[in-house]
């Protein structure tokens, strides 16, 4: 068998020198910078990459073959910053994946600093790439690598199992192993490896958890060390404290209803709070931060937040761990829109509707919102009698008779009271008429 090199010429296309072949050009040399503690994979585009064919003079057959490519690095004429006495690299090119692509090998200890990427093809032609490739030279900087899961200083739950996500960056370099140990006061452990990618300098692992063991005493912490390694050898380490704790328990809560306005100081008893332990109504936290807990852990006092009325559970929350307790529930202060008829006489009796929202009456002898007349401190009851529609925000009562010394103008505010949720205020609602006539006793 006999092979012989031939040099096939493409399409007819007039070259810069003159010739029918395309010319070439080079664009990119990947990766433009890195360690040269080993040897670095990298590829080249530009094209049209023609190489020469290898054919067998007894089968007939052809085969590409780039070993009449010539690739090299030169040092770049460029700033003093770097060494002037950098020496020309060949490089070891192993394949062709299209016109446009070749696969290059940069050998281990190119010598730090810049240089220009060369290419000699078939033909005899050469490209230059100004400023192709940056050597970093030996690769002396660890990963840096990062807990994103648990936080350090997090609280976990006695028994329950909580994934780990670590992360690890070499920069410029390339990961060979990231893993994590939990180890227990006890001296027990619990670890994960997670292999990078292959020629990779980032890297995060999310398929490792470990279970919260238990222990005498919580107030003595777990250690998680992470750990990840690069193809140089530096190795990146931190080490992160995570805290113990019980799943809370709730006893009471104390009062379970309030206005909607928030504010209002709410006491939760339990068992197995920490100091990390927060209250949560409808996922919101009371005020301040989750709430302050008393110096036995037996308790927590805040206030609640502003919330659109209705019921919302109360929580308690540690770490992960979650403890359900009665529903709060938040009331809007009633409100007066008006009063129908707005006047009548001095002696009282007139039936009223008062409308207005978020009053609280299914029927007589069932209305929560108390209603009254007066000015200023001096107020009277109205007796409300029926709820006057399927929503509360219609009553009918009875006006009592005027209160007000008869020096008054006769003109009363209605007040609309909830023990829950606070008081509203109508001026001017209602005008007694026929004012009975001033005292002359009281004149003197």
């Amino acid at each position: 068998m006999v092979a012989v090199i031939l040099l096939v010429a493409g399409p007819s296309l007039l070259a810069c020198d003159g010739t029918d072949e395309p010319a070439f050009s080079l664009t990119a040399f990947s990766p433009g910078r890195a360690y040269t503690d080993h040897l670095v994979p990298a590829v080249l585009r530009g094209g049209p990459f023609r190489p020469s064919f290898s054919v067998d003079t007894s089968s007939g057959s052809a085969s590409s073959d780039v070993r009449a490519f010539a690739a090299a690095l030169l040092p770049a004429a460029l700033p003093s910053a770097f060494d002037s006495t950098l020496e020309p690299i060949a490089l070891q090119i192993t394949g062709l994946l299209d016109p446009g692509t070749l696969m290059i090998d940069v050998p281990p200890a190119v010598a730090k600093g810049l240089y220009d990427v060369e290419l000699r093809d078939p033909r005899g032609r050469v490209s230059l790439l100004a400023n192709g490739f940056q050597s970093l030279g030996p690769d002396i900087d660890p990963p840096d690598v990062t807990l994103s899961a648990p936080q350090s200083g997090s609280f976990v739950i006695v028994g329950e199992p909580v994934q780990v996500i670590v992360s690890a960056n070499d920069g410029d370099g390339q990961l060979t192993s990231l893993a994590w140990t939990l180890t227990a006061p006890d001296g027990s452990t619990q670890a994960h490896t997670c292999p990078p990618p292959e020629n990779t300098a980032r890297a995060t692992c999310t398929d490792g958890e470990f279970v919260v063991p238990d222990g005498d005493n919580l107030d003595d912490d777990l250690l998680i060390r992470t750990v990840a390694q690069d193809w140089a050898g530096n190795v990146g380490m931190r080490e992160d404290t995570i805290h113990r704790a019980r799943l809370p328990v709730i006893d009471s809560v104390t009062p379970t209803a309030g206005p909607a306005t928030g504010m209002t100081q709410i006491v939760v008893q339990g068992q197995a709070f920490t100091r990390a332990t927060r209250v949560l109504i409808d996922g919101v936290a009371i005020t301040p931060n989750g709430g302050i807990v008393e110096s036995d852990l037996s308790a927590i006092r805040g206030f609640t937040m502003a919330h659109d009325p209705g019921s919302w559970p109360v929580t308690v929350q540690t770490g992960d761990g979650i403890a359900m307790g009665p529903l709060f529930t938040f009331v809007s202060a009633p409100v007066v829109r008006r009063v129908d008829p707005d006047q009548g006489p001095s002696v009282g009796g007139t039936t009223v509707t008062i409308v207005g929202s978020h009053f609280v009456c299914q029927g007589p002898g069932t209305v929560g919102t108390r209603f009254s007349v007066g000015v200023g401190v001096v107020r009277v009851d109205v007796n409300i009698t029926d709820c006057a529609g399927p929503s509360p925000n219609r009553v009918v009562g009875t006006m009592p008779p005027y209160a007000v010394p008869p020096d008054g103008t006769g003109t009363v505010s209605m007040f609309a009271t909830d023990p829950t949720a606070g008081e509203s205020e109508l001026p001017d609602a209602f005008t007694y008429n026929s004012l009975p006539p001033p005292d002359p006793a009281a004149a003197r």
